[in-house]
């Protein structure tokens, strides 16, 4: 059982998927029939690790939160549980359940983290409240998680702690530190990293959508198709790769609404809830440059802003109550009104004013 469970993890990172997942499903029911608790809870850890990965996030959550609770029964909670509820944190950000996500958060922080599990659970929070706008806060948990770093996955976790700081310049307003975040990031040589643990097409798509210069798109469309083309993940690819070129193509033609929509329906695919929203945004904002067809850039719109209303996405919500008021597209619902950094210390009566100038008043 203990060599099945290694032997399932090692073929998901080669790209073998389905073969990954047999092997560790049988590791589980060898332990579960010798109870063998830290065998269950470990193949639990890794299955649940691999649907993660690999875009399946409903059936990731319901694996790792079970896993969780039998690890707690037995024992198991601060060895395997904790990772268990990381791996569900992380599927409850892509589906866009992100108060559930929460949840999990805080039971992972109820038990005494250690070693990996205390820089994972500074990335999740920071990419949790820097999605609620609490940017500050972010910050404070992304250099914590770099303090926390050592030397075991290193480069794969400085790698996503990258990502979440380059999501959150992009979400705070700071397209430039944003891209010049992914290029480090991305620049910077790097070890051990397989199909299940290389974030980097995601670092490319933030500096995608930080950017309208059309140099630097086209650059990041060529270095994503130029680790494609070298095998960069020894025969797999990350679950996020399809979506993402799709993504970064649309990126170039932001006035091509047809070719967000079809971005969004290969989000959908896997009920990537962020990811859907802000194709359906990009795809409004195209009708409207477009300049045809405003009852379908409505449309849009309005999934858009309920999804991100819905999940809790600040930054993408406010853009797209900002777009409606430019556009004047009926959202069919009351527009929140948009964050407002502290630091402009505006009166409630200030803002007002602000928002009725930029719609032109």
């Amino acid at each position: 059982g203990h060599a099945r469970n290694s032997l399932g993890s090692a073929l998901a990172n080669l790209g073998m998927v389905e073969a990954g997942l047999d092997e560790l499903e049988r590791a589980r029911d060898l332990a579960a029939a010798n109870q063998a608790w830290g065998d269950l809870a470990r193949a639990a850890l890794n299955q649940g690790s691999v649907l993660d990965t690999a875009g399946r996030h409903e059936e990731a959550v319901t694996l790792a939160v079970a896993g969780a609770q039998d690890a707690r029964e037995h024992g198991f909670d601060r060895l395997f549980g904790t990772w268990l509820r990381l791996v569900a944190a992380s599927s409850l950000w892509e589906l866009g359940r992100w108060d559930e996500m929460e949840e999990q958060l805080r039971e992972a922080e109820a038990v005494d983290l250690m070693n990996i599990d205390v820089v994972r659970c500074h990335e999740e929070w920071a990419l949790l409240l820097a999605g609620r706008a609490a940017y500050d806060d972010a910050r404070v948990r992304v250099a914590r998680g770099r303090a926390a770093l050592g030397a075991v996955f290193e480069d794969e976790r400085e790698l996503s702690l990258a990502l979440v700081e380059a999501r959150l310049h992009l979400w705070a307003g700071n397209t430039s530190a944003a891209t010049d975040a992914v290029l480090a990031a991305v620049d910077k040589p790097r070890r051990g990293l397989s199909a299940c643990s290389d974030v980097g097409p995601r670092l490319l798509a933030v500096a995608a959508a930080a950017t309208a210069d059309a140099s630097m798109l086209a650059g990041l469309r060529a270095r994503l198709d130029a680790w494609i083309a070298a095998q960069r993940w020894d025969g797999g690819e990350p679950a996020d790769v399809v979506p993402i070129v799709a993504q970064l193509a649309a990126e170039e033609r932001r006035a091509d609404a047809g070719a967000w929509r079809a971005v969004a329906e290969l989000w959908e695919v896997g009920s990537r809830l962020p990811h859907v929203a802000y194709a359906r945004f990009r795809e409004a904002e195209a009708h409207l440059l477009d300049g045809h067809d405003t009852d379908a850039a409505g449309t849009a719109a309005r999934v858009a802003y309920e999804l991100a209303h819905n999940m809790g996405f600040v930054w993408l919500r406010d853009n797209v109550a900002a777009l409606a008021r430019r556009g004047r597209l009926d959202l069919g619902i009351e527009i929140a009104r948009p964050s407002v950094p502290a630091a402009l210390s505006l009166t409630p009566r200030e803002l007002e004013v602000l928002l009725l100038v930029a719609e032109g008043a």
